[in-house]
C-alpha cells in the first residue's frame, strides 16, 4: 500500500504582510477620495445650474399662463416681511390685490387658505409654482383648482388642475415648502415687483446654523441686475450667501474663491465665492 505524503502547508499571512496591505489601501484611498470629492462637487454644481434654469422656466410659464409680470417675494408679513396667507382678506392687503390679479373671482372672505401662515420668498415662489402650502391638507404641490372662486381647494366634480409649473419632487421640496439646492439649502429668490417699482431690499435670509443673508445684486452702474426680472441664487457648497447689493466684486472679499470661515462675519471672505445664480455663467468668484 502506497502512502501519500502531504505537501507543505500554506503559511497564513504574517502581521507585517497584513499591515503592508492596509497601508497600500490607505494610500490608494488618500489618492482617490479627493478626486471623488471633486467629481461629486462638480456634479452638484451642474445640478444646481440645471435647477436654476428649471425654476426660471417655471416662472416664465406661470407669468405667461396667468398674464402677470412678476411673482412677489413678500407682502404684509411682519416676521420676514413675507407673503401672508389668510383665510379672510379685507381686500386692501398686497397679498389680496395680487391674488385677485390671478383669480378675479376669488372669494376673499373665504379663501380656503390657512390663516396667518407667513411664507418667505422661496416658499412664496413655490406656493405659486406648485400650490404647496406648509401644513395644508388636501393636494399639496398639485397646482390649483380651475374653480375660479376657490382655486386652493382639492379637485371636486369636473374641476381640473392648473399646474404645477415646477415638479414638487419630494427630494427637492422640503416639508416647509422650500425648493432646496443640491446642498440642502433653499434657493434665494428676489424679484422686481411692479407695485414697488423695485426689488425688495430686505433680501433673503437663512440660518444653518450661521445666519446668512443676501440682498438683490446690482451692476457697476448701481442698477439691479435683471432690472425688471428676478434673481435666483444658490449658496453653494459652503451654504453661505454672499451679501449681494453693490458688493459683488468677483475674486475679492466675500467673492474670493478661497476661504469660507462662517465665523468671520466682518470680512466674510469667500462666503459667496461659490454661489451660483441665474445672472452669471459660473460661480460668483468669476465674472462670467
Amino acid at each position: 500500500m502506497t502512502r501519500r505524503i502531504p505537501g507543505p502547508r500554506r503559511a497564513a499571512f504574517t502581521m507585517i504582510e497584513l499591515l503592508v496591505v492596509i497601508l497600500i489601501i490607505g494610500v490608494l484611498a488618500a489618492i482617490l477620495l479627493p478626486a471623488v470629492g471633486k467629481v461629486r462637487d462638480s456634479a452638484r454644481r451642474a445640478q444646481a445650474v440645471t435647477e436654476i434654469s428649471q425654476i426660471s422656466n417655471a416662472i416664465g410659464a406661470f407669468k405667461a399662463k396667468k398674464n402677470v409680470s412678476y411673482i412677489p417675494c413678500g407682502g404684509s408679513g411682519t416676521t420676514f416681511g413675507g407673503f401672508l396667507l389668510k383665510s379672510t382678506y379685507s381686500g386692501s392687503e398686497p397679498e389680496a390685490i395680487y391674488l385677485k390679479q390671478l383669480w378675479p373671482q376669488l372669494t376673499l372672505s373665504s379663501t380656503g387658505l390657512p390663516n396667518g401662515v407667513e411664507l418667505d420668498a422661496n416658499q412664496t415662489l413655490m406656493f405659486f409654482l406648485t400650490g404647496f402650502v406648509p401644513g395644508m391638507a388636501g393636494q399639496p404641490g398639485q397646482g390649483f383648482s380651475t374653480n375660479p372662486s376657490a382655486p386652493f381647494t382639492a379637485t371636486t366634480g369636473n374641476d381640473q388642475r392648473v399646474g404645477p409649473f415646477l415638479d414638487p419632487n419630494a427630494n427637492k421640496l422640503d416639508a416647509a415648502g422650500h425648493f432646496t439646492d443640491p446642498w440642502g439649502m433653499p434657493y434665494a429668490y428676489m424679484a422686481f415687483e411692479q407695485p414697488l417699482n423695485s426689488y425688495r431690499t430686505t433680501g433673503f435670509t437663512v440660518t444653518t446654523p450661521f445666519t446668512s443673508s443676501v440682498v438683490p445684486y446690482k451692476d457697476a452702474s448701481g442698477k439691479f441686475i435683471h432690472l425688471r426680472g428676478f434673481q435666483i441664487v444658490s449658496a453653494g457648497k459652503n451654504k453661505l450667501f454672499g451679501p449681494g447689493g453693490t458688493t459683488w466684486n468677483p475674486g475679492v472679499g466675500p467673492y474670493d474663491q478661497g476661504g469660507d470661515d462662517p465665523t468671520d462675519t466682518v470680512n466674510m471672505r469667500g462666503w459667496g465665492g461659490d454661489d451660483l445664480s441665474n445672472f452669471n455663467a459660473g460661480p460668483l468668484f468669476t465674472s462670467d
